[in-house]
């Protein structure tokens, strides 16, 4: 194994899972999410006081989503496999992700790159980043399955089933893409309520030093914590096994 001093933690999970605070959290330990004048315009999205996530990554994200879709499908049925990645069209986007990410992060040696879509461009991701000389570090953020489908729901008001399936396919997705990695889950449900302790416990796992847990989660607000964990799940049953088996790493 080549050894390198360069780590690239990449923050994934279902949208409205807790990834911008769980990545605010790192940002005081020291990882480096990019330029905040480059993040998604919080003035305009005003769901999130801070994103932490890069326009730039997003519409990289948005490219290959776009070409790996069938025609006309809904996105949320999309759900691509290990080989789609080898596609001419995929493979022609390796050179603007790597020029991308060399002006965003220089030679930082601790960055984090964080949106949901990752659960479907993994393959991409991971391979650019290790030719790039980077260890590739995976964090799962995990919600309870009824506040992340209420969240969206009201972002979002439309079929229950949708929001469903969009649920499920982002479950199935990073299972498949990151099962021969390892994976830090990240619980927000947990670090809301224990911070300071479960803060600790996660930065240790993560190989980085918390000189003030206290400032470290000092961001972490009830106002931003509007639906709050019960065991009502999705609303079906089978998405609710693959969530559950997600989380026992069955």
């Amino acid at each position: 194994m080549i050894e390198t001093s360069k780590i690239c933690f990449l923050i994934i999970g279902l949208p409205r899972s807790g990834t911008s605070s769980i990545s605010q959290f790192l940002d005081h330990l020291g990882v480096y999410f990019g330029d905040p004048s480059h993040f998604l315009d919080a003035k305009k999205l005003t769901h999130n006081p801070m994103f932490y996530e890069l326009q730039w990554v997003n519409d990289i994200n948005d490219l290959v989503i776009k070409a790996l879709s069938r025609p006309n499908a809904k996105v949320e049925d999309f759900l691509p496999i290990e080989s789609d990645f080898q596609r001419a069209e995929i493979a022609s986007l390796r050179d603007s992700l790597q020029k991308q990410f060399r002006e965003e992060f220089g030679d930082r040696a601790n960055v984090g790159v964080k949106d949901p879509r990752i659960c479907f461009t993994f393959p991409l991701w991971r391979a650019v980043l290790t030719e790039m000389g980077f260890a590739v570090r995976t964090v799962l953020t995990l919600r309870s399955s009824s506040a992340i489908l209420k969240s969206n729901l009201d972002l979002t008001p439309v079929k229950l089933s949708r929001w469903q399936r969009f649920h499920v396919r982002h479950l199935l997705a990073l299972r498949y893409f990151t099962r021969d990695v390892p994976v830090c889950h990240f619980d927000y449900d947990l670090f809301m309520r224990q911070p300071l302790v479960y803060g600790k416990e996660k930065a240790a796992e993560l190989g980085l030093a918390i000189p003030d847990p206290a400032e470290a989660t000092r961001h972490l607000s009830s106002k931003h914590y509007h639906h709050q964990p019960d065991e009502a799940g999705t609303g079906d049953p089978w998405v609710d096994k693959i969530d559950s088996d997600l989380r026992a790493a069955r």
